[in-house]
């Protein structure tokens, strides 16, 4: 009984996460199609987003190389990250 109030909680917690790094998507996907810049209501919750997205994202970017696509490189990190964590929310009971 107890291992599943433990698994809901875990659950909620990456499923909140998962939201977090989706936020960083489309704020990434923002910032680079129109050159924008958060205002000084956004900033703090811009900031907290990226606070909490790029440490995980940088450590899988030490261990999977960019992908090399010609003269672009893709970092794997975010996707990893995102697959990941799509997998431990599936697994979960």
């Amino acid at each position: 009984m107890i291992l599943l109030q433990i698994s809901h909680i875990v659950r909620i917690l990456l499923s909140a996460y998962l939201a977090v790094l989706t936020v960083r998507m489309i704020l990434d996907w923002v910032a680079f199609l129109t050159h924008w810049q958060p205002g000084r209501v956004l900033y703090p919750l811009v900031n907290a987003v990226y606070t909490l997205t790029t440490p995980p994202i940088r450590w899988i970017g030490k261990i999977i190389p960019p992908l090399r696509l010609g003269a672009v490189a893709l970092d794997m990190g975010f996707m990893v990250l995102y697959l990941l964590i799509s997998l431990l929310i599936g697994f979960l009971p």
